[in-house]
């Protein structure tokens, strides 16, 4: 069953973006019928057509049962929500207190909050642990991914960076939102949570498009805390899940023994960085041409890719043994690694702004560069498997329950691996901190998830977007899209 949930989450995003967008073409045709022009009654009516098309096709095909257990004492829940309210109080509200303005957050706010609850909790939650026998983790990532997915459609309003700003902190709450109907078996709790923020936003801002009363910052605080919040309620509270085929996700199965340090692989593994960064200092000097240059330096990179898998083949080998068997899963978890990746070097980009200068972007895109800039980014797809076994198991993990050390060899792990970037940065240590504090955050995934592989493939699909930007420059260049001119 596990093999149709792509299948199961590609069509409930599908499905929501059909439902809303039929329903507002339905009601937009009645309104010009009768030539009516109230926007909020029109959005409102929409809401309501979706939220029947939904009934619909969950009585008629889904057939989930939801679950509407309330009790007052659980409304305690929804306390966080507070830290939502309080973090929009600061992004310049003008707030408006009239009846009709009131009238109108309440009606737009309840409805948004009550469909979109419906759907990604109750339809999405219940139909993972139901039908297709999905953990309570997995159930609430994959809820909370399938409503980030769906603020991409904001990008139609034009600000790529709020869109972004809505998707983690959709992410984040969701999450939590999951979580919590996961707990308390009480669909209310979610809707009424949702409702908060949204009637909060409709008259704090006039709007709940993604045009005003959204900030990355903030955004990047609700993921990392809704997250975190909703993690430790699922490890907390795990026991008194009783879905039919729960699997808590997040418990400790057993006592996790020291690692065992073999501190001959250590030295050299530890070795590999700065013997690739020392051979690489004399790759201009023996080689004029920039393709020499990049191909040599491939070659270094993937000697010593080479040489951190075989130190290190046992590890690899006994953790991708247990990893395969919750690929799909772990799969999710690495996507909202990389989420929190990025938010991580946003927020800390943000912070040392006022010490940070910024480059050029070349307007020159050729054939040639786009070739050679291919062949470099080759070595963003070894990095995460030669960074992680060095600096994530090397330097931390196997120094693992052995008290202060252990948090010592993170801080060091995390300084260290910023510093492997001294070429990025032509050896600004201040722009290396952001990924010092990255490198902090992949040593706690494999904390955590005491998997090597879980922080690789979180790693990989960071760096693979580099990639993929090197790949669309080469096609982008090669079909002659963009000014072409020969490099001398």
């Amino acid at each position: 069953m596990r093999r149709n949930v792509p299948l199961f989450i590609g069509g409930i995003v599908f499905l929501a973006l059909f439902n809303l967008t039929i329903a507002g073409v339905l009601v937009s045709l009645v309104f010009n019928l009768f030539s009516l022009s109230l926007a909020p009654a029109q959005q409102f009516l929409s809401e309501l057509v979706t939220l029947l098309f939904w009934v619909l096709i969950n009585r008629y095909y889904l057939k989930v049962r939801l679950n509407w257990q309330f009790k007052s004492h659980q409304l305690l829940y929804i306390l966080p929500v507070l830290v939502v309210l309080l973090g929009d109080a600061t992004l310049k509200p003008q707030f408006n207190f009239s009846f009709t303005a009131i009238l109108t957050a309440i009606a737009l706010g309840g409805a948004v909050g009550f469909v979109e609850e419906y759907v990604f909790r109750g339809l999405v939650v219940n139909f993972l642990t139901d039908h297709l026998h999905s953990g309570a983790g997995a159930a609430a990532a994959l809820s909370g991914s399938a409503f980030a997915v769906i603020h991409l459609v904001n990008l139609s309003d034009g600000n790529s960076l709020n869109t972004l700003a809505q998707v983690l902190s959709a992410f984040g709450l969701g999450f939590f939102f999951a979580v919590i109907y996961l707990l308390t078996h009480n669909l209310w709790l979610p809707i009424i949570g949702h409702a908060l923020i949204d009637i909060f936003d409709q008259l704090a801002f006039g709007t709940l498009s993604n045009t005003a009363g959204t900030s990355l910052l903030t955004s990047s605080l609700y993921l990392i805390f809704f997250t975190g919040l909703g993690l430790y309620l699922l490890r907390k509270k795990a026991p008194r899940l009783n879905f039919a085929h729960e699997r808590p996700q997040f418990a400790r199965k057993n006592m996790v023994t020291r690692p065992r340090i073999d501190l001959i692989a250590t030295g050299l593994a530890c070795l590999i960085p700065p013997v690739e960064l020392w051979l690489g200092s004399f790759v201009p000097q023996l080689f004029a041409h920039r393709l020499g240059r990049v191909l040599i330096t491939d070659v270094i990179f993937f000697a010593g890719f080479c040489g951190a898998i075989w130190l290190y083949r046992s590890v690899l080998r006994a953790d991708w043994r247990e990893f395969k068997k919750h690929w799909f899963v772990n799969f999710i978890k690495a996507v909202g690694g990389v989420i929190a990746s990025y938010a991580i070097l946003l927020l800390v980009r943000s912070l040392l702004k006022p010490w940070l200068s910024s480059s050029g972007v070349p307007d020159v895109l050729s054939v040639q560069t786009a070739t050679v800039t291919l062949i470099a980014s080759l070595t963003v797809l070894m990095a995460p498997f030669t960074e992680e076994i060095i600096f994530r198991h090397a330097l931390f993990y196997q120094w693992r329950n052995r008290g202060v050390l252990t948090w010592l060899m993170f801080v060091l792990s995390a300084i260290l691996f910023g510093l492997v970037h001294w070429n990025n940065f032509d050896g600004n240590i201040v722009a290396m901190i952001p990924y010092m504090a990255v490198g902090a955050w992949y040593a706690l995934i494999y904390y955590w998830s005491r998997n090597i592989w879980q922080n690789i493939l979180t790693h990989f699909l960071f760096d693979f977007i580099q990639f993929l930007s090197a790949l669309l420059l080469f096609i982008l260049a090669f079909f002659g899209i963009g000014r072409l001119q020969e490099i001398t």
